[in-house]
């Protein structure tokens, strides 16, 4: 016997003619009919090339206790769901309160489907985490629906899908933003038509820094790849924001861009002043000024005391540069000497090129070390 279930989603309806697997000795409903199509997929074939289940569908979503027992329950939930690549997506379609979880996340196709992912915020709205859809589901696709059912001790769960009718195209682009930060020069957006038909989309962007590829294109069921390079090359140190816009038949979106960086030519060797002033914007202020030679090399520093003082400790050390200058290491000898190590510069140096020169300035509480440099070989 073959159960009629229809479905009515508002503005349309589907005639949903599927098997319920888990209703097995539960009345006249019981008999299970030959499956009329086996889905074909190989041990361990990565999903993305198994089109399948990639789509839009509509159906049901059974949630059976006490499955096989006389005085078992049924509750029978409307859904959407979306499979697109390795991920899937379901929603409560019917409306039916905080009784379901909407769950989505990734999924493994292997002859059987396993939801090895679900929304975090799941239970956050009152919905029973225990009626999610996650776990590994036995998978048929009679004619052109699919059904999935997971039996667990006296629990069933079972979904039944039929493919959604076309629709129009509806552009969704992932991540909604990219930072580049310091470090990263290319990131991925991605494309994806999460309505029907055919989606034709095309990018543009506002900054020379950036560049974009490719320029247009056309997705259904696909997801498409973006690639997303920035350029340093020139920039002064600070963060710069532009934007990439795609157009597309399916809506509008705008991304924003940030990165962070810039190249400042620090190599070579300076001279210069570093001052050490405590109770810092006090009347009191003491400062103490000491000449030094300077030089970076690649990574490293090492500084000299010009004067030969033995107040101030001749580091040589690790620096980072970014926005600042963190002097990351400290010449180990430095306690050895008369000097105070306090007075070192280690640490976060906001830093500045006026001109032709360097300056590092660090302010904790009342203490102030500055380091004015300009290069060695034009004094």
């Amino acid at each position: 016997m073959r159960v009629a279930i229809s479905i009515s989603l508002g503005v349309f309806l589907l005639a949903l003619v599927v098997t319920l697997a888990c209703s097995e000795g539960t009345g006249p409903d019981s008999t299970i009919t030959t499956v009329q199509k086996q889905i074909a997929v190989e041990p361990n074939t990565e999903v993305s090339s198994q089109p399948p289940l990639i789509g839009h569908y509509v159906g049901r979503y059974h949630y059976i206790t006490d499955y096989g027992a006389s005085g078992q329950v049924t509750h029978v939930y409307l859904i959407t769901w979306r499979f697109a690549g390795k991920n899937y997506w379901m929603n409560n379609a019917g409306s039916l309160g905080p009784f379901i979880c909407e769950p989505r996340g990734t999924y493994v196709l292997d002859g059987t489907v396993e939801f090895i992912e679900k929304d975090d915020g799941c239970d956050e709205f009152g919905a029973d985490p225990d009626l999610n859809p996650t776990g590994v589901f036995s998978i048929r696709q009679p004619m052109d629906s699919v059904i999935m059912t997971q039996i667990d001790g006296d629990i069933c769960k079972e979904i039944l899908l039929v493919p959604e009718p076309n629709e129009d195209p509806l552009l969704q682009v992932t991540p909604t933003s990219l930072d580049f930060g310091y470090h990263s020069d290319a990131l991925p957006l991605e494309i994806e038509n999460v309505g029907g038909k055919t989606l034709s989309w095309s990018v543009d962007k506002d900054a020379d820094w950036m560049t974009v590829g490719p320029l247009s294109g056309t997705t259904t069921d696909e997801i498409d790849e973006i690639a997303v390079l920035v350029d340093r090359e020139g920039m002064l140190p600070g963060t710069y924001y532009g934007q990439i816009t795609i157009s597309s038949n399916g809506g509008t979106e705008v991304v924003p861009v940030s990165v962070s960086g810039g190249t400042i030519t620090t190599i070579g060797e300076y001279e210069g002043i570093y001052s050490f002033s405590t109770g810092f914007g006090t009347p009191g202020q003491v400062t103490m000024e000491f000449p030094i030679v300077w030089r970076f090399s690649d990574l490293y520093y090492w500084m000299w005391n010009a004067a030969g003082s033995e107040e101030l400790c001749e580091p040589a050390g690790i620096y980072v540069l970014a926005l600042g200058m963190e002097l990351t290491q400290l010449n180990p000898g430095c306690s050895g000497t008369s000097g105070e190590p306090e007075r070192n510069p280690t640490g976060m140096f906001s830093l500045r090129m006026p001109l032709d020169s360097i300056v590092m300035k660090q302010i904790s509480n009342d203490t102030c070390k500055e380091i004015r440099l300009v290069p060695r070989e034009s004094r």
